[in-house]
């Protein structure tokens, strides 16, 4: 916005030079009365998101280009007030060296920018780290819980079937005319009773 505003502003100063009328140049002396003050605005905005010493030493260096290209711009305005040959012919004679400071300011600005975009790809690379590394521990999470879940699927499933198991046998053992009662643990008995239970509820 800075660099924009820059340009905008030469813009408007030399739309003022090469102005024919008094309206035209009043018009244009208004907008760049309006720039200048909006360049102030982004340079309060700017300093408040500085972060580091060399984000601020590049803003410096903006600033810096940008009063000297001020002291001569004023100096344009004064000689060309009146609108006379005279004061026009001065002007043009200024904007000469104004061109020159125009032009490392803007190479200030160039670097103020790509600087700025390397804190942001630098922001970016870290985001995607950090979003592949949440990824992996996140398929680490689920497959870990998938694994758990078949595990005690597996444990429960076995305890379940023997449990069965032991009524079935016990059922062929009866139809068969064996009316041995063989001697069971309590666990066993218990088993029974949870999958009796179980089989109820169902």
């Amino acid at each position: 916005d800075i660099n924009l505003n820059l340009s905008d502003f030469r813009i408007a100063e030399l739309r003022y030079l090469n102005a024919l009328t008094d309206d035209v140049r009043v018009r244009y002396r208004a907008r760049i009365t309006e720039l200048q003050q909006l360049m102030n605005d982004l340079f309060k905005e700017y300093e408040k998101l500085i972060e580091t010493a060399e984000d601020r030493a590049l803003l410096q260096a903006v600033q810096d280009g940008w009063e000297d290209y001020l002291r001569v711009h004023e100096q344009i305005m004064a000689v060309s007030k009146d609108g006379s040959d005279e004061g026009i012919y001065q002007a043009r004679v200024l904007l000469n060296e104004s061109t020159t400071i125009f032009d490392d300011v803007t190479e200030q600005c160039i670097a103020l920018e790509d600087y700025n975009q390397e804190l942001m790809n630098m922001a970016q690379a870290d985001s995607t780290k950090m979003f592949g590394e949440s990824s992996i521990t996140i398929s680490c999470i689920c497959v870990s819980s998938i694994v758990l879940a078949v595990i005690i699927s597996i444990i429960y499933s076995n305890s379940l079937i023997a449990g069965i198991n032991t009524i079935k046998n016990g059922l062929r053992d009866l139809s068969e005319g064996d009316l041995t009662i063989s001697s069971t643990t309590a666990e066993e008995r218990n088993k029974c009773a949870s999958r009796k239970d179980e089989v109820g509820e169902m």
